[in-house]
């Protein structure tokens, strides 16, 4: 049997001025920051470390780390690494809780390898954070 004909893409009417060069990051607003003032942002400024996420990695891959044997080797070893969060990574973290507490949708696209996944889950875990802290205090944290 013969596939259907893929549909004729009709560009009439679309407006082709703006270029990939006309883009912006989107996170402009937060340039002049350090990283310890995006920290403290969060009210995460003593700790530099995102809620719930584990704060040593293995570089290595040898350890399964939700295991307890993993947890184990993650706190004793002088192999595990502390996981550090990048400047553009907090950037993203943060300009994702801001559009998410507007209610305004946002689209992580950059090259692979650069941190959309930790961002992503990041913001999860901030949310649950902050819903935690407010219940537990009357405020936002930061």
């Amino acid at each position: 049997e013969e596939p259907a004909p893929l549909p004729t893409l009709d560009f009439d009417g679309v407006d082709t001025s703006t270029t990939i060069s006309d883009w912006k990051e989107g996170v402009e607003q937060y340039r002049k920051y350090s990283q310890q003032e995006l920290w403290e942002m969060l009210g995460l400024g003593n700790t530099h470390a995102i809620p719930f996420f584990q704060q040593k990695l293995d570089v290595h891959g040898t350890c399964q780390p939700w295991t307890e044997e993993g947890e184990h080797w993650l706190s004793t070893s002088p192999d595990a690494q502390p996981l550090r969060v990048k400047w553009h990574q907090l950037v993203g973290m943060i300009h994702l809780l801001d559009q998410a507490l507007q209610g305004k949708p946002v689209l992580l696209m950059d090259e692979v390898g650069v941190g959309k996944t930790m961002q992503a889950v990041g913001l999860i875990a901030l949310l649950t954070y902050f819903r935690e802290f407010y219940v537990q205090s009357g405020h936002f944290p930061g």
